[in-house]
C-alpha cells in the first residue's frame, strides 16, 4: 500500500517539475512551484519516507539541516522573519524526497522519467505547432516567453531531460551492441529530449556538454563496426537538419547577436561570486538571499543585475553556501566517482554505462555553468542520486 503510495507521488512530484507535463509554465512562478512542493514534501514525509543509510543518505541529511541552519542565519543577516525566510527557501525541503522514492526500483523510476519527460515535451511541441502555424494559444502563453533564435525558451524538466537523453543513449548503444532490440522507449525519449534541449531550452552549455559526454559514451562503449555506422547515420543526420532547416545557422547568427557578451558576463559573475564571498563570508557563504530592495538586489545579482548564481555552477554554489557547501559537494563529487571506478573495476560499466555519463553531466555541468542546486533544480537533485544507485533488475 505504502510503496504504490509513493509512486502516486512521484508522479505528483514530476508533474510539478515537469509544469504540469507542459501544459502550463510561468517563468515567473517556477520558483514558487518548487517551494510548494518542499511544503507538501515535509508534510508528506512521516507518511512516506523510510530512513535507510546508503551511499548518498548522508549527503541528503546533512545538506537539509545545513539549509535550515542557512536559513536561521540568513534570517537575522538580512533582517526578515523567520517565517519569511522559510517560505522563501522552501524548495530547499524537497531534499528528504530522496528517502521516498528510494524504495522505488531504479529501473521502474528510469522508465518513468522517460515516459514523463516525453510526454511533456510531445505536449509542449504540439502545443507550440498550433501557437506558431495558427497563432492559438491554450493553457501555455508563448507569446509572453522570452525569444531566442525567433523561438520561446522554454525551461520544462531543464534538470532532468539531460539525464534522460544520456540514458536512452547509453541503453541504445548496448542494445546494439548486443544485435537486440531497441525498446520504443528509448528511440523516443532519446530524440525528444535532444529536440527539447536544442528547440526549447537552448541553453548553450547543456548542448556543449550533451554533445561531449555523448561523443565520450560512443567512442568508449560503441562496438567498432556499429560504432561507423552510427557515426555515418549521425553524420547524414545533422547534414539533413542543417540543410533542410537551417537550425545551425540560426545558432551561428546567435553567436554574432548582441547577447555574445553573456560568456564574458559570466566570466565576471564567476569573478564577483568568488571575491565576494572569499572577501566577506567564507565559510557559511552568503545563504538565501530575498531581494526586497535595492541594496540585496545588489548583493545577490551584481551592481547591473547581470548576475545569476544558477548560471555560474560552483562558484553560483560556492556565494550560497560557502565553503562547508563546497567540502560538502567535493565529497559527492568522490562518492559519485567511486561508484563508477567500482563499477569499472567488476566490468558492471560496459553493461550500463549510463552511471558514467550521469557522473560526468553533474560533475561537469557544477563545475563549469549550470548550478542543479538552486531554488527550482534542487527538486531534480534526489532524483539524479537516485539514478545512481543499483538497479534489482535488468533491462536487457
Amino acid at each position: 500500500m505504502v510503496r504504490h503510495l509513493k509512486e502516486k507521488y512521484l508522479y505528483l512530484y514530476l508533474f510539478i517539475i515537469f509544469y504540469f507535463f507542459g501544459l502550463y509554465y510561468n517563468s515567473e512562478q517556477a520558483y514558487n512551484l518548487i517551494r510548494i512542493l518542499g511544503l507538501v514534501t515535509i508534510i508528506v514525509i512521516p507518511f512516506l519516507a523510510r530512513f535507510k543509510k546508503d551511499k548518498f543518505s548522508f549527503y541528503i541529511i546533512s545538506f537539509f539541516i545545513y539549509s535550515v541552519i542557512e536559513m536561521v542565519i540568513s534570517t537575522f543577516r538580512y533582517n526578515t522573519s523567520i517565517l519569511t525566510m522559510v517560505l522563501f527557501s522552501s524548495s530547499y525541503f524537497v531534499l528528504p524526497s530522496y528517502f521516498i522514492f528510494n524504495k522505488i526500483d531504479r529501473e521502474k523510476l528510469v522508465k518513468i522519467l522517460c515516459f514523463i519527460s516525453s510526454l511533456s515535451i510531445s505536449i509542449l511541441a504540439v502545443q507550440y505547432f498550433f501557437y506558431n502555424n495558427f497563432g492559438v494559444e491554450f493553457l501555455f502563453k508563448f507569446s509572453e516567453l522570452p525569444v531566442r533564435m525567433d523561438v520561446q525558451r522554454i525551461y520544462v524538466g531543464i534538470y532532468i531531460i539531460p539525464f534522460v537523453f544520456l540514458i536512452s543513449l547509453s541503453r541504445i548503444i548496448i542494445y546494439l551492441n548486443n544485435k537486440s532490440k531497441i525498446p520504443k522507449l528509448y528511440l523516443i525519449s532519446l530524440f525528444l529530449s535532444l529536440f527539447d534541449l536544442y528547440f526549447f531550452v537552448m541553453t548553450r552549455s547543456f548542448l556543449v556538454l550533451i554533445l561531449l559526454i555523448s561523443s565520450i559514451m560512443i567512442l568508449l562503449f560503441l562496438k567498432t563496426k556499429i560504432k561507423i555506422y552510427f557515426i555515418i547515420i549521425l553524420s547524414f543526420l545533422l547534414y539533413f537538419t542543417y540543410s533542410s532547416f537551417g537550425l545551425f545557422d540560426k545558432y551561428i547568427e546567435f553567436q554574432k547577436d548582441a547577447d555574445t557578451d553573456t560568456l564574458s558576463i559570466r566570466y565576471e559573475a564567476i569573478g564577483y561570486y568568488l571575491n565576494k564571498t572569499t572577501d566577506d563570508n567564507p565559510f557559511l557563504g552568503f545563504g538565501y538571499i530575498r531581494t526586497d530592495n535595492s541594496a540585496l538586489e545588489n548583493l545577490l545579482h551584481g551592481a547591473n543585475g547581470e548576475y545569476y548564481r544558477e548560471d555560474v555552477g560552483i562558484f553560483g554554489f560556492y556565494n550560497n553556501f560557502g565553503l562547508i557547501g563546497i567540502i560538502w559537494m567535493l565529497g559527492l563529487f568522490y562518492t559519485m566517482l567511486k561508484i563508477v571506478i567500482n563499477k569499472y573495476r567488476d566490468k558492471t560499466i560496459f553493461k550500463k554505462p549510463e552511471y558514467l555519463a550521469i557522473v560526468l553531466m553533474f560533475i561537469l555541468s557544477e563545475v563549469t555553468s549550470i548550478n542543479f542546486i538552486n531554488y527550482d533544480g534542487i527538486a531534480s537533485f534526489p532524483l539524479i542520486l537516485l539514478l545512481l544507485k543499483d538497479s534489482k533488475t535488468d533491462y536487457l
